[in-house]
């Protein structure tokens, strides 16, 4: 069904966030392609510093964000 893709997409997403994340040196908790509270407080941290309002949520944008971070 078209609401497992999303899913897993939304899995998929969130873990190249918490990977990014652990690259940058956030404490992101767990790997699994699940937001943790860490997850969110390092995603918050990350938006704060970059002075974005900070949601911590994991979006494609944010995604797109981090990876720009990671490549510098």
């Amino acid at each position: 069904s078209t609401h497992t893709s999303s899913d897993s997409s939304e899995v998929g997403l969130t873990r190249s966030v918490q990977q990014h994340l652990s690259t940058l040196g956030y404490d992101r908790g767990n790997t699994e392609g699940e937001v943790s509270v860490q997850t969110s407080i390092a995603i918050s941290q990350f938006q704060a510093e970059q002075g974005f309002e900070f949601s911590g949520e994991v979006t494609p944008q944010l995604a797109g964000l981090l990876e720009a971070e990671v490549e510098k």
